[in-house]
């Protein structure tokens, strides 16, 4: 056999298919993104009144893979950047890190390869924690005497 053929034949080296594999997740992340898109624009339509695109876009959703059904109902990831959002104050950088702390935090809990109840319950706790956060720094607040705008039962009274 010929030098030549016997290199054809050889399977790939280990950086190739590693290669190969991020060219594939990378095509399979940009057909979620346009996927998500396309739902996006269709949702714009229905909520403008266009009945017809209500029924395109609940087809267009039934139609989805799991995965992109997960990323538009992830509704634990919106309520934890509303959190992150009204803790901040209004400080990009601290709702950055809120949201970027949680998301570590999510990944810590669950560890890898999660089962879906494991999945379900880090994000649970991920959420409940912030809320803890939240509510306490708000009682703070609310408990300091040098804060000029908290409630007190004084206001209730008049």
């Amino acid at each position: 056999m010929s030098e030549a053929k016997q290199t054809l034949e050889q399977p790939p080296v280990a950086g190739q298919q590693l290669l190969e594999e991020k060219r594939e997740e990378r095509a399979h992340l940009i057909a979620v993104r346009d996927k998500l898109m396309v739902l996006a624009e269709l949702s714009e339509k229905a909520e403008g009144g266009d009945k017809d695109a209500r029924l395109e876009l609940r087809q267009a959703v039934r139609e989805s893979t799991p995965e992109v059904i997960a990323r538009i109902s992830d509704l634990a990831g919106s309520y934890r950047r509303v959190l992150a959002k009204s803790a901040s104050g209004g400080d990009p950088l601290l709702q950055e890190g809120l949201e970027e702390h949680t998301r570590l935090m999510q990944e810590q809990v669950a560890r890898a390869k999660p089962t879906a109840l494991e999945g379900l319950l880090a994000e649970r706790v991920v959420s409940c924690w912030l809320l803890v956060e939240v509510m306490e720094t708000l009682t703070a607040a609310q408990l300091d005497r040098n804060n000029k705008n908290r409630v007190t039962a004084l206001i209730y009274c008049r």
